[in-house]
């Protein structure tokens, strides 16, 4: 099949391990023909940063075109409504069996809904990622963007969507609640993953190559850091005791304002290592080694990789990951409690083979982009 992936709702960065890289790989390792259209807008050192238009072949065979956003009054109101006129032509010249729309509001949702109707044989698949806890933050985007504009948006096109995805139940309720979605093709498809499978001599490698034994626990943390990550909190809980054999190590870029407050408190513990920004690649190895991921603050799409990679977790309490960390790890409301768990597996290691037992067997069922990819195909 020929299937055309739209990601015109954010940016978009070659090498990350986000849904709208990995879905069009398992794609492409599927035997179809993939092609991405993105925005110029794209991650670097945590920043959102522009790019060149472009037309490309990528990874697994991927076709990667960028084109900009329509000039609407100035480059920020362009961002936010999404216009482009470049899309369509595209998409006509490509002849799509499966067109995915990654996140529903842009403008160019009323013209693939117009495209869907005159091409009935295709399928029209919309994801949805937005909820109350990473949306609607202030008066204006809640009033003028979600209420207004992309609602407006959304119910133009209702009719022609064939599977409206919600990524948690929490994303639902927000589509249901704030664009009044009434259709009943609504399901909840889940933010997915990959694993890199190793063999115990190959983990071993890896981890003596860090300076780790086969018998320390390590903890992984990563993303965009900063202040609403909680690695300040999280690594004042960690260095407070000496876990004789408990490690961590942190992937991402620290945000500037955050590098003078993490920093120091990384160097005065020796059993943390920074490893700084990784590719996504790169990050799925290191899941492959750690025992347990921690994400104490706001929420991260590696989560998902890491159940994949059998890792059990510890994360924030919010809705999202309600439905994946269940007999695999902990839910916490406050960073405070971190310090109970983590005497708990030191007193207890062997507690995290059940855990990790748990997560390759959730990854496995529902979080792998294999199964996540088969849905997509029989819509």
């Amino acid at each position: 099949m020929k299937i055309i992936h739209i990601v015109l709702s954010g940016p978009f960065t070659e090498g990350m391990t986000y849904q709208e890289n990995l879905l069009p790989i398992q794609n492409a390792l599927d035997g179809h023909n993939v092609l991405i259209v993105a925005s110029c807008l794209g991650w670097d050192k945590g920043k959102i940063i522009r790019m060149t238009e472009c037309d490309k072949i990528i990874q697994f065979g991927i076709r990667l075109i960028r084109i900009d956003y329509d000039n609407i009054i100035n480059s920020y109101v362009s961002e936010k409504v999404r216009k482009s006129h470049k899309l369509m032509p595209i998409i006509q010249k490509f002849a799509p069996d499966i067109i995915f729309l990654h996140d529903s509001q842009v403008f160019e949702i009323i013209n693939i809904a117009k495209y869907k109707n005159n091409h009935s044989s295709i399928k029209f698949i919309v994801d949805f990622h937005s909820d109350y806890y990473n949306s609607a933050r202030s008066l204006l985007s809640y009033i003028f963007l979600h209420r207004f504009l992309y609602n407006a948006l959304l119910r133009n096109a209702e009719k022609s969507i064939d599977r409206m995805y919600c990524i948690s139940r929490s994303a639902k309720t927000f589509l249901q609640e704030v664009y009044n979605y009434r259709s009943n093709n609504i399901e909840i498809f889940p933010l997915g993953g990959f694993s890199k499978k190793h063999t115990q001599y190959e983990r071993c490698a890896i981890r003596n190559a860090l300076g780790y034994s086969s018998s320390d626990i390590i903890l992984l943390h990563s993303g965009k850091i900063n202040k609403n990550k909680k690695t300040k909190e999280l690594l004042e809980v960690f260095n407070r005791k000496d876990y004789s054999n408990i490690k961590m190590i942190i992937i991402g870029d620290i945000s500037m304002d955050y590098m003078n407050v993490i920093m120091p408190l990384i160097e005065q513990n020796d059993r943390v290592k920074y490893l700084g920004w990784k590719s996504g690649e790169e990050l799925l190895e290191y899941l492959s080694i750690s025992d347990v991921y921690i994400q104490p603050g706001s929420a991260s799409a590696t989560l998902q990789n890491a159940i994949c990679a059998g890792n059990a977790v510890i994360v924030s309490q919010t809705d999202i990951y309600e439905d994946i960390v269940k007999n695999n790890g902990w839910i916490i409301s406050d960073v405070s409690e971190i310090d109970h768990i983590l005497e708990e597996i030191e007193r207890s290691p062997n507690m995290l083979v059940k855990m990790k037992r748990e997560s390759i067997y959730i990854g496995e069922t529902v979080l792998d982009y294999k199964i996540l990819a088969n849905r997509m195909y029989n819509v």
